[in-house]
């Protein structure tokens, strides 16, 4: 990497002059698909919801309209500038990287975002630790197989953590 890499603003970043057109563009293109998917996936209506790494707070939105007025959504990013209030959403400045996940979580979503830190792992099992019992955890991500389909594919290491879901559509 040249030296004028290493001082070239992340373009990623939340503060960036493109970020909010970044973010417009990214929601115009994948909400639907996420959208689509979370509503194969469960039913939101009461539920606690956590949204991380929100960049714009679409999907955060989309979370707190759905909850209804039962439920929560907490959204958490490292700059959230750019998220708009909503009376069911908590917006929070975190990073995954060193802030724990406070509280218990009956879905929580993460777009385009665990691809961007060294440390994922570590991250993934405190995501899966958030979830209540019969929680969701819905990762998006960009992923390229190196060989097949079936690489896509994580199992679980037994039938025990997932006993109380089921996956539909």
């Amino acid at each position: 990497m040249s030296l004028a890499n290493q001082f070239r603003p992340y373009p990623l970043d939340n503060a960036h002059t493109l970020a909010a057109r970044h973010h417009q563009a990214l929601s115009a293109l994948l909400d639907p698909i996420t959208i689509n998917r979370i509503h194969g996936l469960v039913s939101l209506a009461g539920k606690r919801c956590l949204e991380v790494g929100a960049g714009a707070g679409s999907i955060a939105h989309f979370l707190a309209e759905e909850v209804g007025e039962r439920g929560t959504v907490t959204a958490l990013d490292i700059n959230p500038i750019h998220i708009q209030p909503h009376p069911r959403l908590s917006i929070a400045e975190h990073d995954l990287t060193v802030d724990p996940i406070d509280g218990s979580y009956d879905f929580i979503h993460a777009r385009l975002v665990l691809s961007h830190l060294p440390e994922r792992g570590p991250i993934l099992y405190r995501l899966i630790q958030a979830l209540a019992p019969g929680g969701y955890l819905l990762i998006e991500d960009w992923y390229i197989p190196d060989r097949t389909i079936d690489d896509m594919v994580i199992a679980a290491p037994s039938p025990v953590p997932c006993q109380n879901s089921s996956h539909r559509g």
